[in-house]
């Protein structure tokens, strides 16, 4: 089974993923809550570290924001 969506959370997530080399990859900038393009069947959305995201009111709002785009991206999803 292969991913279609990949949700980066954090800068280490983010430079692992770009130095993995995958076939047909384009870099993924660290651009919170917008859909970016890995490969020509997977996606990235980028989202702050969650870990670091549990320690103010406002990192909690950044993280939750960004993330809410996948469900956005979810419900754009043909039906099977």
């Amino acid at each position: 089974m292969q991913p279609r969506m990949i949700v980066v959370m954090g800068d280490e997530a983010l430079q692992t993923l770009n130095e993995l080399e995958l076939p047909l990859a384009e870099s993924i900038e660290p651009r919170e809550g917008e859909l970016q393009r890995l490969t020509p069947t997977i996606d990235a959305l980028y989202v702050p570290d969650i870990d670091d995201s549990l320690d103010t009111d406002d990192a909690k709002q950044r993280f939750w924001s960004a993330f809410r785009v996948l469900g956005e991206w979810y419900d754009q999803l043909p039906p099977y």
